[in-house]
């Protein structure tokens, strides 16, 4: 929980802002408040001394929330959490080695067509800057030959 909080300090510290959570609750510090909204918004609720506190300021937490909600045009909370995802908001591509002992290279790659995947096309005398510049062009399902590594192939970051 520690860990969830502080990848979505971003948007904890906007929710509590607008709910002035803060302001009501004098003995509550910044890092126990992101905590506890955290756990009581998108956890298992709060539980022991500070339940109290937090279902006081329930209703203004959930109005903060849904606000944030519909201006960034999320349909749940989870949606919500991936926009303000720090850790997500880095996109490198994934890079996937095919085993060519286990399947050919032909097979690998007529099944990625069939599930609806397109391999990227670039030129022979791209160089690496070119080469990066595909990559982040790539759509969702696209992928493209990696440009040193005869077996390996990028394609773009999605969530899992």
């Amino acid at each position: 929980m520690i860990l969830k909080s502080i990848s979505y300090k971003k948007l904890l510290k906007k929710i509590i802002k607008k709910s002035k959570l803060l302001e009501r609750e004098k003995f509550m510090g910044d890092k126990l408040a992101q905590l506890l909204v955290y756990d009581v918004l998108f956890g298992m609720g709060v539980r022991g001394k500070f339940r109290s506190a937090m279902k006081r300021n329930f209703v203004q937490l959930e109005g903060a929330l849904d606000h944030y909600m519909k201006k960034h045009e999320c349909a749940t909370r989870e949606d919500l959490l991936y926009v303000f995802d720090s850790l997500a908001a880095v996109k490198k591509p994934k890079y996937i080695y095919f085993n060519r002992l286990v399947a050919r290279k032909k097979e690998i790659l007529a099944k990625l067509e069939q599930d609806g995947f397109e391999l990227v096309q670039y030129e022979s005398d791209c160089d690496e800057d070119g080469f990066r510049e595909v990559i982040s062009n790539l759509n969702q399902n696209q992928f493209v030959k990696d440009f040193h590594v005869k077996s390996l192939y990028v394609f773009k970051s999605s969530r899992v």
